[in-house]
């Protein structure tokens, strides 16, 4: 099924925040041709979130691989886009090449957050797919799903034709290249289907065999880069992330990832220094994250920062570590981290009470955290986070709330500092140690984490909390069968979209799905489990198998293809010549007209970094690009004429810049012209490129327009009496000239005026 992207962009133009699903990013792969396997995979939510999960690039990057497969994105719609898909009757398109979701032959979800699912369905549903699997014809997609969050896979038993459990590198190259070889060899939708549920680590409703976890042993073995599609708008953690570690060398008895991701695995030094290079070099990152469920248990961690800020502080790429246990972090690591800029400071408590701490295995001794916070003020930290749980199984029905109050007031008196403070009610979560724990209900979380917050408000003290009703539904999801699947979807039909957003979050709509309920879901979810009870993920080993473990890609039988690493031709030697500010003329055509000005500002940054060049940095808290442009574009506007400078370090001439720059920019922006300004006289300051704007010419069309009256004197607007939107294009920017007159910048800047 085609593409219509005359129809695409129609839509587009009525969104807001159109760059979510124009695709076209830095990075991105599109594979044409007859016979490919097509795969959609998707983070089911909103542009933003979808494009930071770490699982999505690997699947993107490991599917694009293998000959015969093409694998394209698609996330969840925000509102406005829903209801003009559904107004104008079209179907959910791929951000690629732009086709309806039905004409895929796989659509593939990772699911990190049980509070996704109805972002899920509105996926299918607006994708044109039949939400119920047992509906699907050969004419559907298959519908599978993997992720930590589906590790109990009971509740979405209806909706997927399969579950995989486990990590999916490994297993994606043999099982896609056998799919790809299937579909060549003319297989239809039912084979293709079965030859997924014949695998021992997919589950599907009705299966009786143990599933097993796929394993993938070859986890750090040598450098691979997920960095890619880069964004091309800000996204949440709008950065480069190494994943270090995977799995924990700890214990902790609530943590449901460190049960998923175990035993832990280290990635070798070395290949983590090349992945941080090739996220700086070939994808333009300045802020690297250091990841893993606990960064400072990583042996060395502290060397290998110090390491990687000697070889890249003079460029102003910072390196953060979100995951530091208080028993682990070595007080000279916030020397480290804070080289070029300041992280967070975060402190993963839970618990208050020693006692409590060693019965969840995790102890956060107060005393350490107020020497680690009395250095960190010292270094110049004003601030840290805290993150604590009420309903732990170790209190008993104790009060939580005191302790937690006389702990942080503790910590505020001998330190000064002003404390960000999370309290989220616990979820006993499947697979754990208290997996058959009780589970707070809505109202006594409520209470507990109001106390808290009641105690310390004001005095230094910021208090947020997780909403317990959103606790109660991840409940719902990670401990229910089937009966929570239907909740969800009875949710999803009276417009529950994007529960994990506050702002969007129905609290109305799910607080009467469950009241109707055929059964009591509330205390069905909350209630404490026996030992003799069968609960609905019982079915599902993580412990290892050997038939579940997936050697490194050359041990597997069914590897054919010689893969190679899908990065963009990117430059990463640096260019010689002089110091300079560059003035640049650039066009933004096709996709890239649905970046905004803002998120412009940014890809012309990593462009920067992506062409080897230097450029100059403002000074303080957060270095940026001495990077300005004259006049921003309307969103949705074509142009040749836009205008920017930069101030470099090296200048290579107005070919090597253009060369360069164009292999580093997202596709639709091109750089035409270039030229360095002369250097300003001493005592003299140059204008800013915006306060010699004198104005710009535009073309627009289709050619029937009226102008309409609109209130006040000259005001006018535009309509066009076509079915389509008005296109913009901007053909001139002007400055002003030395008496005033409109000029072109360049020849502004030769006149004097811009120097």
């Amino acid at each position: 099924m085609a593409a219509d992207f005359a129809g695409t962009e129609r839509i587009l133009a009525r969104v807001q925040r159109p760059g979510r699903y124009a695709g076209g990013e830095y990075g991105s792969v599109v594979k044409e041709g007859d016979g490919l396997l097509r795969v959609a995979v998707s983070y089911p939510d909103l542009y933003e979130i979808g494009m930071c999960n770490a699982a999505v690039r690997i699947i993107y990057r490991d599917l694009n691989r293998l000959d015969g497969v093409a694998c394209e994105r698609v996330f969840a719609p925000a509102p406005d886009l829903e209801a003009v898909l559904r107004d104008e009757g079209a179907s959910l398109f791929s951000l690629e090449t732009r086709r309806p979701l039905r004409s895929f032959d796989l659509i593939a979800f990772s699911i990190g957050f049980e509070l996704t699912l109805t972002n899920l369905l509105a996926i299918l549903d607006l994708g044109g797919v039949p939400l119920r699997a047992a509906e699907r014809g050969e004419s559907d997609p298959i519908v599978i799903a993997g992720g930590p969050a589906v590790s109990n896979p009971a509740p979405l038993g209806a909706f997927l034709d399969g579950v995989f459990i486990g990590e999916a590198e490994g297993w994606l190259t043999g099982m896609f290249t056998r799919l790809a070889r299937m579909k060549r060899s003319g297989a239809r939708r039912e084979a293709l289907r079965e030859t997924l549920r014949g695998d021992s680590s997919i589950w599907f409703a009705g299966r009786t065999e143990p599933v097993r976890r796929a394993f993938w042993r070859g986890f750090g073995n040598a450098a691979e880069t997920a960095a890619f599609p880069v964004p091309s708008m800000r996204v949440v953690q709008d950065h480069g992330t190494v994943e270090i570690m995977r799995g924990c060398p700890n214990a902790c008895r609530f943590c449901h990832a460190a049960s998923y991701y175990r035993p832990c695995r280290r990635k070798d030094p070395a290949s983590i220094r090349q992945e941080a290079s090739d996220l700086v070099r070939l994808a333009g990152y300045r802020e690297i994250t250091l990841s893993s469920l606990s960064s400072g248990d990583y042996p060395g961690i502290h060397g290998l920062v110090r390491g990687l800020n000697a070889a890249w502080a003079a460029e102003k790429v910072s390196f953060s570590l979100p995951s530091l246990r208080v028993d682990s972090l070595a007080l000279g690591l916030l020397a480290e981290v804070a080289e070029v800029r300041k992280s967070g400071l975060t402190f993963a408590v839970e618990t208050p009470r020693p006692e409590w701490q060693l019965d969840v295995r995790k102890q956060v001794p107060v005393d350490k955290v107020i020497a680690i916070l009395r250095e960190a003020k010292a270094r110049g930290w004003k601030a840290a986070k805290f993150y604590f749980m009420v309903g732990l199984p170790p209190a008993s029905g104790e009060d939580e709330a005191g302790p937690i109050v006389d702990f942080l007031r503790e910590v505020r008196s001998a330190t000064g500092m002003t404390l960000n403070v999370n309290v989220a009610s616990f979820i006993p979560k499947p697979h754990t140690p208290y997996e058959r724990a009780v589970q707070l209900g809505e109202q006594d979380a409520l209470e507990a984490i109001q106390r808290v917050r009641n105690s310390l408000h004001g005095f230094g003290f910021k208090i947020g909390y997780h909403a317990p009703l959103l606790s109660l539904l991840e409940g719902l999801v990670s401990r229910g069968d089937e009966r929570a699947g239907e909740l969800v979807l009875a949710a999803y039909r009276r417009g529950a979209r994007l529960d994990a957003w506050e702002e969007y979050l129905q609290a109305d709509t799910w607080r009467s799905v469950i009241a109707e309920a055929p059964w009591d879901a509330a205390a069905e979810t909350c209630r404490p489990r026996t030992s003799e009870e069968r609960l609905p993920w019982a079915d599902i080993a993580l412990a290892l198998s050997r038939s579940a473990v997936y050697e490194p890609a050359a041990e597997q039988a069914d590897r054919e293809v010689e893969h190679t690493r899908i990065v963009p031709a990117g430059i990463v030697d640096a260019p010689a010549g002089e110091p300079s500010r560059v003035l640049f003329r650039f066009a933004k055509r096709g996709r890239a007209v649905w970046i905004s000005h803002l998120d412009l500002m940014s890809a012309f940054e990593r462009s920067l970094v992506r062409a080897g060049y230097r450029a100059k940095f403002t000074e303080g808290f957060n270095p940026k690009p001495r990077l300005e442009f004259a006049s921003p574009l309307a969103l949705g506007a074509e142009s040749t004429a836009e205008i920017a400078s930069v101030e470099l370090e090296a200048y290579d001439g107005a070919g090597g810049f253009a060369e360069r720059m164009n292999r580093a920019l997202p596709p639709g922006i091109s750089v035409e012209e270039a030229a360095p300004m002369p250097a300003v006289p001493r005592g003299c300051r140059r204008p800013s490129l915006g306060s010699a704007y004198w104005g710009s010419e535009y073309r627009l069309s289709p050619d029937r327009i009226v102008l309409l009256p609109k209130d006040g004197p000259g005001l006018k607007t535009l309509r066009s009496e076509s079915e389509g939107p008005v296109r913009i294009e901007r053909l001139r920017t002007l400055a002003a000239g030395p008496g005033g007159e409109p000029v072109s910048y360049f020849e502004a800047f030769r006149s004097s005026s811009l120097s």
